[in-house]
Formats: structure tokens, sequence, C-alpha cells
């Protein structure tokens, strides 16, 4: 199973995405799963670095996908505004994946990264 996990900000801005393993659908070279789910973030990937001009962090191994927004800080309103379009469409893609072939192959979990709480 490709066991996908995006990542949220405190203002619900998709900050990481990442997918691990494989959907066992069909043998490797020929699971039509694991290809869309690769072609939907590696899509993502050259939507941030050619579109919106950034360079997120990322990580792509046999079976591993990973990629994170840089701080927000230094980017344009344009490039935030670029850069959560495009994260979220990647997200729902997996999603329509998941919810297409069934989480027997493919799990999207989603959810909000924790404050960290003070030292007061």
């Amino acid at each position: 199973m490709i066991k996908v996990d995006v990542t949220r900000d405190e203002q619900q801005q998709i900050r990481r995405i990442e997918a691990r393993g494989h959907a066992g659908y069909a043998p490797n070279g020929e699971d039509i799963i694991c290809a869309a789910v690769t072609a939907v973030l590696t899509t993502c990937i050259a939507a941030l670095t050619d579109l919106a001009g950034i360079e997120p962090l990322t990580t792509i191994h046999e079976g591993d996908i990973m990629l994170e927004l840089p701080d927000p800080e230094p980017l344009s309103r344009q490039q935030q505004a670029q850069a959560a379009t495009i994260m979220s469409v990647a997200a729902l893609g997996c999603k329509q994946i998941e919810f297409s072939y069934g989480q027997r192959y493919v799990s999207v979990k989603d959810e909000q990264t924790q404050a960290q709480p003070s030292n007061r």
C-alpha cells in the first residue's frame, strides 16, 4: 500500500506531502496506481519550480517521494498563493486515486501540524 501523508501548518496550508511504499496493484514497473501517485507528485514539484519559482525540498527514491515547501517568509504573496493551490491540487489528486482504487492500495492521511507549546 502507498501511504500518503499531507501535513498542514496552523493556517491550514499544506507544507509537506510524503508518499511511501508500493500499491501492490500490479508488478513493479506495471503498477498504474504507483505511476499515478508518482505522476501527481512529480508534476507538483515541477509546477512549484517552473510555474511558481519555488524550490521545494524534495526526496525521490524507489517507492518514496517527499516534497516540502521552504519557509514562506521570503516568498511573495503570489508565490505563496500559487504554492497553496499547487499543493492542494496534488493532495486532491492523491485523494482521488485513493477514492478510485480504494484504501487497499492508497491511504491518504491529511492532518494539521500541532502548534508547539510555549516555554512560559
